[in-house]
């Protein structure tokens, strides 16, 4: 995307191992504009459950590029290109989500596999966090995730899930912006 120099860019990167989000490692970012490197080894902020994140004001009119860096092993993935939006875009995104809500439509379930899709309803923008937490009597047990899982480009995540009752948390860069009941049989 297009900046002018002044502009506000937050790039974000998601650390996996295993194909569950990672945190608290150390992690710097290269910067670019327009292909040429403004600043090396910037130190990342790190979100929590893998999310990662630089913020960075255009020198001049340029393409941001950023390339998000770790020495950590216990990832999947030690270099990771950046995706970047304007502070105003974030700020509308976020209003429209907790304006709106999600939308969450049970597509499935199994005695081991939990199908389903969400989107935010108004910009169907789907990249979301997804996490699953076990009921105990009544009682969300919210510091034992069950399972955990990103939304494709279609909104679609998938749970292998024991047989019981879980509350299934939709996060967005760290919020979470609704949960659902859900029981798998």
């Amino acid at each position: 995307m297009m900046v002018d120099a002044g502009t506000t860019i937050r790039m974000f990167c998601f650390y996996t191992y295993g194909g569950v989000g990672v945190y608290g490692h150390a992690v710097t970012v290269d910067l670019k504009e327009s292909g040429t490197i403004v600043h090396a080894g910037v130190s990342a902020v790190d979100e929590g459950d893998g999310w990662y994140h630089i913020d960075h004001t255009a020198h001049s009119r340029c393409y941001p590029q950023a390339t998000f860096k770790t020495v950590e092993t216990a990832v999947d993935q030690k270099h990771i290109p950046a995706l970047g939006f304007t502070m105003l875009e974030l700020e509308e995104a976020y209003d429209n989500l907790t304006s709106t809500g999600f939308l969450i439509v049970g597509r499935g379930r199994g005695s081991v596999q939990w199908d389903d899709y969400v989107t935010d309803g108004i910009n169907r923008i789907p990249h979301v966090v997804v996490k699953a937490y076990y009921v105990d009597n009544g009682t969300v047990i919210w510091d034992e995730i069950k399972a955990m899982d990103i939304t494709d480009h279609e909104g679609d995540y998938r749970f292998y899930l024991d047989p019981g009752n879980y509350v299934v948390s939709v996060e967005k860069a760290g919020r979470q912006v609704t949960t659902k009941d859900i029981t798998v049989v």
